[in-house]
């Protein structure tokens, strides 16, 4: 409902609507927010519309959730006010909070059309729900449309396929998926605790993957072999640097190139990202106490840190290092 459509249910002379006034001394918000309210209607039937605006705008800020929505219903139509969508959408939200029906039904309708919000058909059910439970019949009736579109939806999408690692899932066995061919982008749940040997080894397609901090244990050869592989992440979402990289966890991975480590990790194994011949620069956080021997043979890195004399000795970090590959020389 606009402003100008209120003297159509507010049927008071102008001159009437002019002598109202605010309470002067407000102590009770609630009272005062409706009595503001009421007066806005008053003045809007009147078609005193900048004197309505503002007994809303005096009503919205106590929260009264009547005249956010008048005031959304306004900015979203530029009616009394100048047209303003984004404004529009925070009022609706507060009034639709405020458990306002009609504010929660036009904000379902506008996650249905991603009018000024982002396109959220469970978000739109959610808020033409409220409303509907409250006999907004325009909701209900609009619910049941969605409830509807929705089913068909579902039906033509078909069954949803099993998540490859359910969550919940606390290991990866050895050799589980060798060689999968499905596997392109993988994000490991976070309750996988360890990933066992040649887990995901060989795995033609897989191209990124996103390890939880809380693995304890990245066994031999896990990701040996996936030669398609660009990106490796580490969340920082374990205890700080029990995490073992163990030998060839990545070894033979050639396109390799981003390793995001973070300090949830301990210790690295050796030649655990041996032959990744991509891999131009990476970072060891604080966290790591061992680097073993030969552990980036065949890369364009060489290890060079100080008491260390290329990468043929046992490392321990003091400080994140950063190592870039310049012509063969290394700097740090």
């Amino acid at each position: 409902m606009s402003l100008f459509d209120f003297f159509k249910k507010n049927k008071v002379s102008k001159s009437e609507g002019e002598h109202y006034a605010p309470a002067a001394n407000p102590v009770d918000n609630d009272r005062i927010a409706k009595e503001q309210h009421e007066l806005g209607l008053k003045y809007a039937a009147a078609q005193n519309i900048p004197a309505a605006v503002k007994c809303f705008e005096k009503a919205a800020d106590l929260g009264y959730a009547p005249s956010q929505g008048v005031l959304a219903d306004g900015y979203m139509r530029g009616a009394g006010v100048p047209q303003n969508t984004a404004k529009a959408i925070e009022l609706f939200k507060k009034a639709a909070a405020g458990g306002y029906a009609q504010a929660q039904c036009n904000l379902g309708l506008f996650y249905i059309n991603g009018t000024g919000v982002k396109r959220d058909l469970n978000e739109a059910r959610r808020l033409l729900q409220l409303a509907a439970d409250q006999g907004f019949v325009p909701a209900q009736i609009n619910l049941k449309t969605l409830i509807n579109t929705m089913n068909e939806m579902e039906k033509e999408a078909g069954p949803k396929p099993t998540p490859l690692i359910p969550e919940g899932t606390n290991s990866i066995e050895y050799m589980q998926f060798k060689g999968d061919e499905r596997i392109v982008d993988l994000v490991i749940p976070d309750s996988v605790k360890v990933i066992e040997g040649m887990a995901f080894a060989n795995c033609p397609n897989l191209r990124s993957v996103i390890i939880p901090g809380c693995v304890s244990v990245i066994g031999d050869y896990a990701f040996g072999g996936c030669e398609n592989l660009e990106s490796v992440t580490i969340k920082d979402n374990g205890d700080y640097g029990k995490m073992v990289i163990d030998e060839n966890a990545f070894s033979h991975c050639t396109s390799l190139k981003n390793v995001r480590l973070s300090h949830s990790v301990g210790r690295i194994n050796r030649f655990a990202f041996s032959n990744c011949n991509s891999i131009k620069e990476i970072t060891i956080p604080k966290s790591v106490y061992m680097v073993e021997p030969r552990t980036f043979d065949n890369t364009a890195l060489d290890f060079a840190f100080v008491g260390c004399v290329g990468n043929y000795g046992y490392v321990r970090l003091k400080e994140d290092a950063t190592v870039y590959s310049i012509m063969g020389t290394v700097i740090h």
